[in-house]
């Protein structure tokens, strides 16, 4: 719930993977465990999402995917939805195979190009991060050979539940929307079967993308905007804001809520001489 916390008050592009690092290192655990578990973690995340985007779209194709033309501002220039998505997709592609090369195959060798791309004078003052990302990779890939298949198997089972999950909290709310409006069996609301649930599904993806690169905190207000925009036309007339908002109280706005009553309790207690002494004594 911290780690969510974090990430609602961080812009989408910067995420709460940074704050996750002290969280648990606060909690005893120490520097090389941690660094693994937040790293195969967001690992892991971008491989469902990867893995999921060609599946969908090898169920709804790309004409249901694109149903029209949209396009978002970006550094001052007009964007295609599509383009967008395309590169997007690419971005984190080419980011989860190079720190996938790094953990499980080569990682002083990532760390190495890492450190030699960053000596070039435009990019040389990131150099000192780009040294410590290296050797978080070199840590990880140390831990993580370790574990033996079945914690593979559970840790990405787990973690496509989860985002699953996520996803159809949007699904079951449109379906409820319909139930409103007082259709009371599931052959009378219009977007079940013909596949109409997966295309919910896979607009969601194409909306992640987007949220990925808001500079502001938790896409906030960008993100009540696409849900009205992109999935209009599956909600029933008049309830699109007032499910964009339902949307988001479950998806966001309660990760506040509960950070905002759980984050000074978990302070006092991880800063407390009893939790502190206890720290020293795994050290």
């Amino acid at each position: 719930m911290l780690w969510e916390f974090a990430s609602a008050l961080t812009p989408s592009v910067v995420g709460g993977s940074a704050i996750a690092f002290f969280i648990i290192e606060r909690e005893g655990i120490v520097l090389g465990r941690s660094t693994a578990i937040v790293m195969i973690t967001a690992f892991l995340d971008e491989l469902f999402y990867l893995m999921m985007v060609p599946l969908v779209i090898a169920i709804v194709g790309f004409d249901g995917l694109f149903d029209m033309e949209r396009t978002t501002t970006l550094f001052g220039a007009e964007i295609g939805m599509k383009t967008l998505f395309y590169a997007g997709y690419c971005f984190i592609f080419l980011l989860n195979a190079g720190i996938g090369y790094g953990i499980f195959f080569n990682p002083k060798g990532l760390k190495k190009i890492l450190v030699g791309i960053f000596k070039w004078r435009l990019l040389k003052r990131w150099r000192e991060g780009a040294e410590r990302v290296g050797n978080d990779i070199v840590t990880t890939s140390v831990e993580m050979k370790k574990k033996p298949f079945s914690f593979w198997m559970k840790a990405f089972l787990t973690t496509f539940f989860s985002w699953t999950a996520r996803f159809f909290v949007v699904n079951f709310l449109i379906v409820g929307a319909w139930y409103l409006k007082g259709n009371n069996s599931l052959e009378s609301i219009p977007i079940i079967g013909n596949g109409m649930q997966w295309l919910i599904y896979a607009k969601q993806l194409v909306m992640w993308i987007v949220l990925m690169i808001s500079p502001i905190p938790g896409g906030s207000g960008v993100a009540e905007y696409l849900f009205s925009d992109f999935l209009k036309s599956f909600i029933p007339d008049g309830l699109s804001s007032s499910l964009a908002i339902l949307w988001r109280f479950l998806s966001y706005y309660s990760y506040l809520i509960v950070g905002f009553i759980v984050f000074p309790l978990w302070l006092k207690r991880v800063f407390s001489r009893k939790h502190l002494k206890k720290i020293e004594g795994r050290g």
